[in-house]
């Protein structure tokens, strides 16, 4: 209660009867637009209200979305071509998701209790060691990209037994706003005013001579590795040299692992690449579709969600899959870049 009415008292725009009047569900529709952008300043990040202002999107009120479209309260239709920077990779709203969220909330599930093991998190771990290339055994829920970055950084350092702290990273990157993330983020605009990791590396984007120097000249063997953005996306949409791709060139990152643990990664790789192969080499085992066939031979009384996880997986697993080309794709977004 303490910190609850030290808060309120810091906030000098509000009033005695406004800190206490708080605002119900059903009256958050009815909002208007202009106390949406006012406590969105007030409250929650103000910069960000004048980048929304600079582009004409605070005259914009969204009421609903689905799909890649989200929809304004005049009737427009707007395509969603940001996807809140890649978060959204179903879309708004997938009818999918939205049923699987209901019949797990309509089972009164306890599912917020560290003490005991629950079912639901083991079985999306477990689907998605069974999607994961060879090798790969393990799985770290998180909430956020820079959890995890953090996540990453200490896994990193942990390879090595702690004797390793540091790392490479590139200017202008953004990894997060968490401490550890700022420390491999390469845009001073973030790290201001911010205690980070000051003697880590940082190297200029897509040069990988300069990412060979940073590892050569580490004389105490403190760095455990280099974090990099494939393309970098705040930084300005920027698209490194091809010669610096690691699949392109054939590299490995200079962290120290012997030959031994590179073979065996290598080894790893070459199964998971059979097994591919295998799987789309494959027919289907009958001309119906997968998902109906596995709906259709489902017994009365199941009250497992529609399309599930389990059944929809080795329904995968029987059906050829297109595997995308990252290197025709990468030259695609060059090209386009490019023209633009």
């Amino acid at each position: 209660m303490t910190t609850v009415a030290a808060a309120a008292k810091a906030s000098p725009a509000r009033t005695a009867g406004a800190a206490r009047r708080l605002v119900k569900l059903d009256e958050v529709p009815s909002l208007d637009r202009e106390t949406v952008l006012g406590w969105h300043r007030e409250h929650l990040n103000g910069a960000l209200v004048t980048l929304m202002q600079l582009g004409g999107y605070d005259a914009v009120r969204i009421v609903r979305a689905s799909g890649p479209y989200v929809y304004t309260d005049d009737g427009r239709r707007l395509l969603d071509l940001v996807s809140s920077y890649g978060a959204l990779n179903h879309g708004h709203n997938h009818p999918r998701v939205v049923a699987a969220a209901r019949w797990f909330d309509g089972r009164e599930p306890a599912d917020l209790l560290k003490e005991f093991a629950s079912p639901f998190p083991a079985a999306l771990a477990r689907n998605l060691v069974a999607l994961a290339p060879a090798g790969l055994g393990s799985v770290f829920f998180c909430n956020s990209g820079t959890e995890a970055v953090e996540g990453a950084l200490k896994l990193a350092q942990r390879s090595f037994g702690g004797e390793r702290d540091r790392f490479v990273y590139a200017e202008g990157s953004l990894h997060g706003k968490t401490a550890g993330s700022l420390s491999v983020t390469g845009r001073e605009k973030y790290r201001a005013h911010v205690r980070r990791f000051e003697d880590w590396p940082m190297v200029p984007f897509g040069d990988a001579a300069a990412l060979a120097r940073a590892f050569a000249g580490d004389r105490e063997k403190r760095i455990a590795g280099a974090i990099l953005e494939p393309i970098q996306g705040e930084a300005g949409v920027v698209v490194p040299p091809a010669a610096t791709s690691p699949r392109r060139r054939g590299s490995r990152a200079p962290t120290g692992r012997s030959s031994s643990w590179t073979r065996s990664r290598r080894r790893s790789a070459a199964r998971a690449r059979s097994s591919a192969a295998r799987r789309r080499a494959s027919p289907p085992t009958s001309s119906a579709s997968p998902s109906r066939s596995a709906a259709a031979s489902r017994p009365s009384g199941d009250d497992r969600p529609p399309g599930d996880p389990a059944a929809r997986l080795r329904a995968d697993q029987r059906v050829p899959r297109p595997h995308l080309d990252l290197r025709r794709a990468g030259a695609g977004v060059r090209g386009r870049i490019a023209r633009w």
